[in-house]
Order: C-alpha cells, then structure tokens, then sequence
C-alpha cells in the first residue's frame, strides 16, 4: 500500500495520487504486504527513471549502446577461452554507463528487447571477425529474461548468427 499524506483539505488532488502511485510502487519493492510513506526521494527517483527513459529511447537507433568484452580465463590463468559481452552506454554527457544505471530501465519500459538485439548483433560481428582473423574465442552474452521470453527469440539468434 502507498501512502501520501497531503496537506489540501481535499486529499484526491492529481498529485496527491501521483505520490501514492510512487509510495505503492517502493512498498511494493519491499515485499508483499508491505506498506510505504510518500517521501520527496521517491520523486527525484521516478524523474531520473523517466529521463533515463527518454534518453535510452533515443540512445538505441543512434548506437550510443555498445558491446564491451570481459575476458574469460582459462582455470590456470594461461590464454583466454572465451569472452563476455557486456552492454554499456556512451552516454554523450555522461560518459561510458554502467548496466546499473540503464539496464533496469530498459526492462520496466519495454526497450530491452532493442538493447538486448544490438548487444547479441554487435556481440556475434566482432565473435565472426576474430574466428575470421583466426582467433576463434567462445562467446557469453546475457540475455534478458523478458528479452528471452519473447516469440521469435530464436529465429532472431539464428538470424544474426547466419
């Protein structure tokens, strides 16, 4: 349950209403049952939420998401078997971004299956290009659950690995 406490002799105001949305969505977070107080850092929350949103919307189609690769190491520490792709952001304001900081965003808005595609795309070009160079390395890329989940998952794997 969200709970905003308002100062206005008629509580129902829009956004009185807003703030609970945004105390129900915290209490939520927490657990079943739970219940949670309207409070000033559940706005600055939702705000960065929406322009992270809004950002994202545009980074994908202008490829600001890029794959990077964490090596994997063979158990003796001797020669890399493979790779990880990661996503990251070139935000143009704020740098390289971390997963943390859009992945989340991506889900709860529907953009992951995008970012997700561009990753595996970009991911499976550079895996082509190092067998191609005679470096053949096994590569990992995470997948969304939601991203998965979706019909026509496996044709679009196949798709790009042709």
């Amino acid at each position: 349950m969200g709970i905003a406490v308002t100062w206005h002799y008629n509580g129902n105001t829009p956004r009185s209403l807003n703030f609970a949305d945004l105390a129900m969505y915290a209490a939520k977070q927490s657990g079943r049952g739970r219940h949670a107080f309207f409070d000033g850092t559940m706005r600055e929350g939702a705000l960065q939420r929406v322009n992270i949103e809004r950002e994202l919307r545009d980074a994908i189609p202008r490829g600001e998401i890029i794959t990077f690769f964490q090596p994997q190491m063979n158990i003796d520490g001797i020669g890399i078997y493979g790779v990880e792709a990661l996503a990251r952001w070139n935000h143009p304001v704020r740098g390289i971004l971390q997963p943390r900081d859009f992945i989340e965003v991506a889900e709860h808005s529907g953009l992951i299956e995008g970012l997700g595609e561009s990753v595996m795309l970009g991911a499976m070009r550079q895996c082509a290009a190092w067998h191609k160079a005679g470096n053949p390395l096994k590569i990992s890329i995470n997948v969304s659950q939601l991203q998965f989940a979706r019909s026509g998952f496996v044709e679009k794997v196949l798709d790009g690995l042709a």
